[in-house]
């Protein structure tokens, strides 16, 4: 059993007239995810679902990015935090988000992998970003950083 998360225009509005969506941009985003998870999960989930939202902010990405952190996108490029934190100063919104199959496991109290289906597209591009996603979290001073995310293209099987 599955349970799917949309965000309704007028709740995204709401979010904003409350001043709690800094790029002003309107979008959906749906998650998919199995209803077998504890608060810890939920918490790094929506932490996940963040960092699409906040991908050019490069203040979030300071704050939730784990120094020693590390993003891995195929085929092998590994980029350390202040590269992602450059990167995402001139980074365009992501629109039209989806986490499909989300399922997140704590491995410790203080240790949270989610792995998913994402799907998004950025401003004027024409052709959606397709990967699988595993992302770990680490609790550290009571709060969630991301110590390690890898992104694989999902690429379409021929008919």
């Amino acid at each position: 059993m599955r349970r799917a998360l949309l965000v309704p225009g007028w709740f995204s509005q709401f979010l904003v007239d409350k001043g709690w969506n800094p790029s002003g941009v309107l979008r959906s985003i749906s998650v998919t995810m199995k209803p077998d998870h504890s608060s810890a999960e939920d918490e790094v989930v929506q932490l996940e679902r963040r960092f699409w939202d906040e991908a050019a902010n490069p203040a979030f990405v300071e704050e939730v990015f784990a120094d020693e952190g590390i993003t891995i996108f195929e085929p092998a490029e590994v980029i350390e935090k202040a590269e992602v934190v450059e990167r995402s100063a001139t980074a365009e919104q992501w629109t039209q988000v989806k986490l499909e199959d989300v399922t997140a496991r704590q491995l410790t109290p203080d240790c949270v992998v989610v792995a998913y289906q994402g799907t998004a597209r950025k401003k004027g591009e024409k052709k959606d970003y397709r990967r699988s996603i595993c992302s770990t979290y680490v609790r550290r001073g009571g709060r969630w950083q991301l110590g390690a995310t890898v992104h694989t293209e999902v690429k379409r099987q021929k008919s």
